[in-house]
């Protein structure tokens, strides 16, 4: 059987019409509310995708500091021995005093390291194979190796958001050169031996150290704030350092990274 399709006839009545205006009012807020709701999706997975890669960088940047830090830290009056002299013995034969003499307006006489708030010098000696050349354990900061007998002195110093590192004359960026990460602080505190039994009798910030504190110091503190660029979280995040808790007004993440060494001589 054959069926057949009538024409509509004007006036007609038919299953199939459009929609009223209400309902057509209705769609579109339905519509606005689900994209609205997928753009706030989108914007907050991209600010978690942010927020986890600004941690990353900081914490890659945080181990960097802690690993050029603690190895410039442990050469701190380093001298190497003669073991043809000395057999067995793992400390330099030489006293500090003998090792590192005065230099006039600058250091005194077995003094190995010095500072204010946002800069720490310090010097010390290299080692050799038997044929004199450097035997590549002690380097200075600009990679180099340090041949003993030659003294080389070394300064950290805060600058531009930076920890850079003077030595023979050069300066290097130690931390600070990753372009999404700054240092917005530093400090360096010390640990005091004042009665020569080598235990740490007090800890003292560069800034208000004497002569006596850095011939007695024993152990060297570090402490890096570092932070993202802006807008790298979603809301304030509060953070420590040096045992404060403070809240910024900006959206950056921060890091508190602390580098303690003990002082091998």
């Amino acid at each position: 059987m054959i069926s057949q399709i009538k024409p509509k006839i004007a006036g007609s009545t038919s299953p199939y019409r459009g929609f009223t205006l209400i309902e057509l009012l209705i769609y579109m807020v339905i519509a606005t509310s689900m994209i609205s709701a997928g753009i706030m999706l989108f914007k907050n997975s991209g600010a978690q995708r942010n927020a986890i890669a600004g941690e990353a960088e900081l914490y890659q940047e945080s181990f960097t500091a802690s690993h050029i830090l603690s190895q410039q830290f442990a050469q701190i009056g380093y001298r190497q021995i003669d073991k043809t002299l000395a057999p067995g013995r793992v400390m330099p034969l030489e006293t500090k005093d003998a090792a590192f003499p005065e230099v006039a307006n600058e250091w005194l006489t077995g003094q190995v390291i010095k500072g204010t708030a946002d800069s720490l010098a310090f010097r010390f000696q290299g080692a050799s194979r038997d044929d004199l050349s450097a035997d590549e354990t002690i380097y200075d900061c600009s990679g180099d190796p340090v041949p003993a007998g030659i003294i080389r002195e070394a300064q950290l110093s805060f600058q531009n958001n930076q920890l850079h590192c003077t030595t023979a004359g050069r300066t290097n960026i130690l931390v600070g050169i990753n372009d999404t990460i700054d240092i917005e602080r530093v400090l360096f505190e010390l640990g005091v031996d004042d009665n020569g039994d080598g235990a740490i009798d007090r800890r003292i910030l560069t800034s208000t150290s004497t002569d006596t504190d850095f011939i007695n110091t024993r152990q060297i503190t570090a402490r890096l704030l570092l932070a993202s660029t802006d807008q790298s979280a979603g809301t304030t995040q509060t953070f420590r350092f040096n045992n404060q808790e403070e809240t910024p007004t900006d959206r950056k993440l921060r890091l508190e990274t602390e580098i303690t060494v003990m002082l091998r001589n």
